[in-house]
């Protein structure tokens, strides 16, 4: 359920979120009754909620600043987070026109 909506964020494909929410209303009983047992799912709702953020690091990724950044932002746990990296040693013709 969580990547259906981190791909929903990225994408702006509204059509995963939809089949995320429907997860959500199939499994709400389940959770209620043993929310312990559901902690990923939790989490998702939670992202779902909000607030969401993006984190967009754009840099060479044999650049040792660019890599610090990212080993930053991977080692910290912020479930509500959408990390996105533009390598920009990588040509991306709809990106970089």
């Amino acid at each position: 359920m969580l990547n259906l909506l981190r791909l929903s964020y990225i994408t702006g494909n509204h059509e995963l979120e939809e089949k995320a929410d429907i997860l959500s209303r199939v499994f709400s009983d389940k959770v209620k009754a043993s929310p312990l047992a559901y902690t990923q799912f939790l989490v998702a709702i939670d992202f779902a909620i909000g607030p969401t953020y993006s984190l967009v690091i754009a840099g060479n990724t044999d650049a040792e600043d660019t890599n610090e950044l990212i080993s930053t932002i991977l080692n910290e746990y912020l479930p509500n987070k959408v990390f996105m990296l533009r390598r920009t040693e990588q040509k991306i013709p709809d990106v970089d026109n």
